[in-house]
């Protein structure tokens, strides 16, 4: 506490202040403070950083106690840095410092849960997520995809469409004409990925839409595109499952995978897509008749 009475002291019209915060905050990382030294460090530096007016000084020091923030639990305290960052971002220009940090911040958030829904669910996280954007924003793409790979199928409507947002988000972001570059191809399979656990249950033809939006979405990637025709597929035949009920839904299906199938450049990739999509329509016509 006596070192952070003399940081308070330390304020003029320099950085200095934010600084020494700063770097105080990352050697209470470092250490394993008792619990009562912690809340009382933490509630101090963010009462003073709420007279920051700045966004890069804001950004600096509040980065440097998220992980104590995040690893004590302090939700209060983590609600109270959102909001200060929404408020000092609303019609600003972000700069690249800004992004690096805003990235740094929300990679650690990201770094501590489990659960994509607890994240989207905090105020103010999707907002300052939005205003990111080039690398930052990619590199956060990333690691909630990541994190949406881990978690099983998804059958929430409203996570669905969150995570199709950031994965178009993604797509526009990288360089897609170069599919040899790493990052690019980490991309297309999370993406890929996302599609394959998706999963609308008996809403058997708002899956299709869903599909049909990815296509729009992501037709230029021909990896993509093979596991839309192999989605489309598997819907189909889990619709045949039931006998004659889904008969023009299957049609549909078969339709979708017709249209998709030509746009893919490789030929032996088309090849096999089209001995998938063969024997989805021999089981259909093994009912028909």
């Amino acid at each position: 506490m006596y070192i952070l009475d003399l940081v308070k002291c330390s304020s003029d019209n320099s950085c200095d202040q934010c600084l020494n915060f700063r770097l105080l905050g990352f050697r209470l990382s470092e250490s394993i403070p008792q619990v009562d030294i912690v809340n009382s460090v933490v509630d101090e530096v963010i009462q003073v950083c709420t007279h920051y007016d700045r966004l890069d000084n804001y950004l600096k020091v509040v980065d440097a106690y998220m992980d104590i923030i995040l690893q004590n639990q302090m939700d209060i305290y983590l609600n109270t840095i959102l909001e200060g960052i929404s408020r000092r971002i609303f019609n600003k220009e972000i700069f690249e410092d800004e992004l690096g940090s805003l990235q740094s911040i929300l990679m650690k958030l990201l770094s501590n849960t489990k659960d994509l829904k607890d994240v989207f669910a905090l105020s103010h996280f999707l907002e300052i997520l939005d205003v990111m954007c080039g690398t930052p924003r990619n590199v956060v793409n990333i690691s909630i995809l990541k994190i949406a790979s881990r978690n099983g199928y998804l059958r929430d409507p409203t996570i669905i469409q969150l995570l199709f947002e950031i994965t178009q988000s993604l797509h526009y972001g990288l360089d897609f004409a170069n599919m040899k570059d790493d990052d690019n191809q980490q991309a297309t399979r999370l993406i890929s990925r996302f599609i394959q656990m998706v999963d609308y249950g008996g809403a058997v033809e708002q899956h299709l839409t869903f599909l049909v939006e990815c296509r729009g979405a992501f037709g230029s990637i021909n990896e993509i595109k093979e596991t839309l025709v192999h989605s489309s597929n598997f819907l189909a035949t889990k619709a045949l499952k039931d006998g004659e009920k889904h008969l023009s839904f299957v049609k549909s299906c078969l339709a979708f995978c017709e249209v998709t199938i030509p746009s893919i450049s490789a030929q032996i990739r088309q090849l096999n897509l089209y001995l998938e999509t063969a024997e989805v329509m021999l089981y259909l016509f093994m009912l028909l008749f």
